[in-house]
């Protein structure tokens, strides 16, 4: 799980301030710290998780059934839509235990300035 916290740290930094170097500009260094305590580990470890899951729709899960991967970043509204019936299709999440789901999505998306796909007409 410690792994994907950091790779979680590591995407957010990346997003935010630019490629990471061995030789970084000034303050980079704090910056980067600055963002990674922006949240507490238990919560991170959680956000973790159902972040890694939404990718994997996304990327392995809709090819393997013979689809084209679909962009988690920026996601869609409709990419958000299918991910939900996918969960609930799985039977492993209640469709009235979806929103923690919506709430990693939205959050990935506004720490790197973009608008939260789960958030319209159809995800609320």
């Amino acid at each position: 799980m410690r792994c994907r916290v950091e790779a979680l740290d590591a995407a957010l930094i990346m997003a935010a301030l630019g490629k990471i170097t061995k030789k970084a500009a000034p303050g980079f260094a704090q910056a980067a710290l600055f963002l990674t305590l922006g949240q507490r580990a238990h919560n991170k470890t959680l956000y973790a998780s159902k972040w890694q899951r939404f990718v994997d729709f996304c990327t392995s899960t809709q090819p393997k059934q013979g689809c084209k991967p679909l962009a988690y970043l920026p996601a869609s509204e409709r990419t958000v839509l299918r991910y939900l019936g996918f969960l609930s299709d799985e039977g492993m999440v209640h469709k009235t235990s979806l929103n923690p789901y919506l709430v990693v999505i939205n959050l990935a998306h506004e720490d790197i300035s973009l608008p939260r796909p789960a958030f319209g007409h159809y995800t609320t």
